[in-house]
C-alpha cells in the first residue's frame, strides 16, 4: 500500500507532518513487508487525527488483516462515512461486512461509489465476492467480466471466475442426487474452475467427490491427492480421502486421512468422529474412547451419536455398567434415538432384563420407520 493510496483522488502534493508523515511511514513499512511496524504507524496517525479518513483506512485494513473485525469494521466505516464514493473505503468496508455476513449492509456500502465510478475495476470485483456469498452465482459472473473488462488484473478476474463455477458445480451436484445429466455438467463445471485457477484446491476435492459419488473410486483418489498437493492443510481433501479409503477397507490409510484431517487448518469438523470410529475398527477401543470423549468436550453439549458410539465400544470391551451409563446419556440427549435404544435393548436382554428390552426394542423399531438411514456424502469444499 503506497503512501498515494491513503490520499483522496486530486489531493495537492505537500510536506508531510504529523499524521501524514505517519501514514507515510507505515506505507513504507508495508512496502518492506513489516506489517507490524506498518499498524503501529497507522495507529499513531489515526491518533493524531481521529477524525480524518485516511489514517482511518489505514489502520481499518490492517485490523481487518489480524482478523479484528469490528475494530475494523468502525474504521472502515468512518472512513467510508466521509466520502461513501470513495472507492478505497468501500471497497475495504464492503469486504467486512461481506466477511461478517452482513449481505445488505455491504450492497448499500458498494452500491455510491460503484455509481460514482461504474468502470473501477476493484469495486466490481467486490461486487463479484458479495454475490458469490449471497449465492447469486449469474450475478457474480456479471461482476467478475465486468472488472475484466473495466482492467482488473487476469489472474483476479479468473480466480473470482473460478469460484463462480466451483459453486456451479456445487449446487448442479445437489440437485441430482441420483446422477444423470447435472453430474456430468457438475464435473464440467469443476474442471473449468481447475483450469480457471490452477493453484486453488477446492475444485479438485469436488471432483473426487463426484467420482467417489460415482463409483469410480481410482478417479476421486487422484483428484484428492491433486488437491492435497495444492493445499497439503486441506482437511476436506484428507477427509474426503479417509473415507475412500475407508470404503476400501483400507483403514491404516483411512486414520492417516483422519488424522491429517484433524490437524489441518481449520481442523474438518467431522474428522475427529471418523478417526475414533476407525480406531473401533481397527480394536484400538482406549484411542477411540478417548477421541469421542475430546468430541464431547470439544463440541460442550450433549450428543446422543457419540454416546451410543462409546455405549457399543463399551459393550465390545465386556463393560456393561459403562455402557448401559453412556446410552441412558445418549436417551437423555435424544430420547428416541433408535441406535441408541437398539443397543441399550441388546445390552439389557443380555442382562436377563427382557421387558424394558422389549419395548426399547420396540420403540427403537417405530423410530427407525420414521428416519433415514443414509450416510452422509463426502464433503463439498468452496
Amino acid at each position: 500500500m503506497g503512501a498515494s493510496s491513503h490520499r483522496f483522488p486530486g489531493a495537492v502534493s505537500r510536506p508531510r507532518f504529523g499524521w501524514r508523515a505517519e501514514l507515510d511511514r507505515g506505507a513504507l513499512h508495508l512496502r518492506r513487508g513489516d506489517s507490524k511496524a506498518a499498524r503501529a504507524c497507522f495507529a499513531r496517525a489515526h491518533a493524531l487525527a481521529p477524525d480524518e479518513p485516511e489514517p482511518a483506512l489505514a489502520l481499518g485494513r490492517e485490523e481487518w488483516k489480524l482478523g479484528r473485525l469490528v475494530d475494523a469494521e468502525r474504521l472502515l466505516e468512518q472512513a467510508w462515512e466521509a466520502r461513501p464514493s470513495w472507492p478505497l473505503a468501500a471497497c475495504a468496508l464492503g469486504r467486512v461486512l461481506i466477511e461478517r455476513g452482513e449481505i445488505a449492509r455491504a450492497e448499500r456500502t458498494l452500491a455510491p461509489a460503484l455509481a460514482a465510478l461504474p468502470d473501477h475495476p476493484a469495486l466490481h470485483m467486490v461486487f463479484g465476492e458479495l454475490h458469490l456469498e449471497a449465492g447469486r452465482l449469474a450475478a457474480a459472473h456479471e461482476s467478475f467480466v465486468a472488472a475484466g473488462a473495466a482492467g482488473a488484473e487476469r489472474w483476479q478476474v479468473d480466480r473470482g471466475l473460478a469460484r463462480v463455477e466451483n459453486g456451479r458445480g456445487i449446487a448442479l451436484a445437489a440437485e441430482a442426487p441420483g446422477g444423470g445429466e447435472k453430474l456430468t455438467e457438475a464435473a464440467f463445471a469443476f474442471k473449468r474452475a481447475a483450469d480457471l485457477d490452477p493453484a486453488w484446491a477446492p475444485p479438485h476435492v469436488n471432483l473426487g467427490a463426484l467420482f467417489h459419488r460415482l463409483g469410480r473410486p481410482s478417479a476421486a483418489r487422484a483428484a484428492y491427492l491433486r488437491a492435497i498437493a495444492l493445499d497439503p492443510s486441506s482437511g476436506s481433501a484428507h477427509f474426503n480421502l479417509g473415507l475412500l479409503c475407508r470404503d476400501e477397507d483400507d483403514l491404516a490409510a483411512a486414520e492417516r486421512a483422519f488424522v491429517a484431517a484433524l490437524a489441518a487448518d481449520p481442523p474438518h469438523p467431522r474428522a475427529r468422529r471418523e478417526l475414533a470410529l476407525v480406531c473401533a475398527e481397527r480394536g484400538d477401543r482406549a484411542r477411540a474412547v478417548a477421541l469421542f470423549e475430546e468430541e464431547l468436550r470439544a463440541t460442550r453439549r450433549p450428543d446422543a451419536w457419540v454416546y451410543t458410539q462409546l455405549g457399543v465400544i463399551f459393550i465390545e470391551a465386556g463393560e456393561p455398567s459403562r455402557a448401559e451409563a453412556a446410552l441412558r446419556q445418549a436417551l437423555v440427549a435424544d430420547p428416541e434415538h433408535p441406535q441408541a435404544l437398539a443397543q441399550l435393548a441388546r445390552l439389557l436382554a443380555g442382562d436377563g432384563r427382557y421387558l424394558e428390552a422389549a419395548a426399547l426394542h420396540r420403540r427403537a423399531t417405530e423410530e427407525r420407520a420414521r428416519r433415514s438411514g443414509n450416510p452422509a456424502p463426502p464433503a463439498a469444499s468452496k
